[in-house]
């Protein structure tokens, strides 16, 4: 095995490590699983959870990370401007003195966003180190994501040999979601619970936001997860009756994603799943028509 330490802000050539690693062609980028290390996820707060058989898409704490987790949009200043609706929220005051609040919806001309979809590479907490999935030496634009990823992270970064014996096989655990206690979820029960969630939420956007998840509590769902880990900012409501489930987000002019069958399916789709649509029932934008759209739904199932 041929020990290679990256220790520094960030690498751009990944062809002199590669070159460094002779015959070797599957290997894995890791460090140590110590105390420093552990403490440095519990501190920046790259995973709820910090012990042995984890498997988690690292939350973000910067650009790399960032990426990551969420993708990124590239304005397309090359491409004719499109029509695009954008939502938020309004305050006037009349004549009266009265105050009046509400949501308006505009249509502007808007260069195309494409939106470039997130690696949602994974770190895994194993009992002697902290890895990546296994790379190829082939694959030099992952190779130099996962090293960055790491750097950001940590500050530095080995890389070893896919035969590394003191790997464990410790069975990986998934822990994108956290379930509230079972029940019904009106409105006002489940607000208290999102308290924290809603914290995270721009005051610009506070009342735009909490008007979706109001409408999708009047239903009274009897099934809530909230997203943690790569789904931090998602909260699912669930309708076991219906069999089915609303993925829906605090960014704004977003989409919520309807999925028909059971949570335990659901649950085992990636970020990225949701994005791509897989497995979708529905894709509900955000736009006037929203709440039309989800009680049609509801009336139908």
């Amino acid at each position: 095995m041929r020990e290679m330490i990256i220790q520094k802000q960030r690498i751009n050539n990944v062809a002199t490590y590669m070159k460094r690693l002779g015959d070797i062609d599957q290997f894995y980028i890791c460090v140590k699983n110590s105390s420093k290390n552990r403490d440095i996820l519990k501190e920046k707060n790259i995973c709820m959870k910090v012990e042995n058989g984890i498997k988690v898409i690292p939350r973000p704490i910067g650009p790399v990370t960032r990426y990551n987790a969420d993708g990124k949009k590239v304005v397309r200043k090359d491409l004719d401007k499109e029509p695009r609706i954008i939502e938020h929220d309004f305050h006037i005051i009349d004549w009266h003195g009265q105050d009046h609040y509400g949501t308006c919806y505009q249509t502007r001309m808007c260069f195309p966003i494409q939106t470039v979809l997130p690696p949602c590479e994974e770190i895994t907490i194993d009992e002697t180190i902290i890895r990546s999935e296994i790379l190829r030496k082939k694959d030099y634009d992952r190779i130099k994501h996962v090293i960055n990823m790491f750097l950001e992270i940590f500050g530095v970064c080995e890389v070893v040999d896919a035969n590394l014996q003191s790997i464990s096989t410790t069975t990986i655990k998934h822990i994108p979601w956290k379930i509230l206690p079972p029940g019904k979820y009106p409105w006002e029960k489940a607000k208290e619970y999102l308290k924290n969630y809603f914290n995270s939420v721009p005051e610009s956007k506070i009342k735009t936001i909490q008007k979706r998840h109001k409408f999708l509590a009047k239903y009274e769902p009897d099934f809530v997860a909230v997203g943690e880990e790569s789904f931090n900012g998602y909260v699912v409501y669930g309708y076991t009756e219906r069999n089915v489930y609303y993925f829906e987000s605090n960014e704004p002019n977003n989409a919520t994603y309807v999925f028909k069958g059971e949570w335990e399916d659901a649950s085992k789709l990636t970020k990225r799943d949701i994005i791509m649509g897989k497995l979708c029932y529905k894709r509900l934008i955000h736009t006037k028509n929203w709440e039309n759209n989800i009680s049609m739904i509801m009336n139908v199932l």
